[in-house]
């Protein structure tokens, strides 16, 4: 693919919490607004909302929360054409937050975003090749112990 073409697949929420998983889920209230919310025990959700502070169609987009998200993060995503297609470079920060979910989320995030940033590219890649994300959820051959 293009790096204009995985620049606006990349940029649609839809996507983007698609390929972060099941605990992560972005929407877009506006069009330079991303707000993020990452699942936390007992029910309840850290929130962040990101602006988007620069855009280079195909090439970049970099993002930083506003003040006041209680999940502080920032980060970026570069497309470079290469002779075998498109690379893609993700790099994604996220501070800790204080408070009482401060704990969990340093321990739950701490191999983030690091993890994250690789699993979140693995799942675009076989988005963005196949049109689905391969998983061996709900496949009865990916069961261990059958008989």
């Amino acid at each position: 693919r293009t790096p204009d073409e995985l620049y606006r697949a990349w940029s649609d929420a839809r996507v983007l919490s698609q390929v972060l998983g099941s605990r992560v889920e972005v929407t877009a209230p506006s069009a330079d607004v991303l707000h993020w919310e990452v699942a936390a025990p007992g029910g309840s959700a850290l929130a962040s909302d990101v602006r988007i502070v620069e855009e280079r169609p195909g090439e970049l987009l970099r993002w930083e929360s506003l003040p006041g998200s209680a999940m502080p993060t920032d980060g970026s995503t570069k497309f470079a054409p290469t002779h075998r297609g498109t690379e893609m470079t993700l790099r994604l920060r996220v501070l800790t937050p204080a408070g009482p979910a401060a704990r969990w989320l340093e321990r739950e995030l701490s191999p983030v975003p690091g993890a994250l940033a690789r699993k979140a590219l693995r799942r675009f890649k076989s988005l963005a090749e196949t049109g689905e994300i391969a998983s061996t959820e709900r496949n009865p051959s990916a069961r261990r112990g059958a008989a």
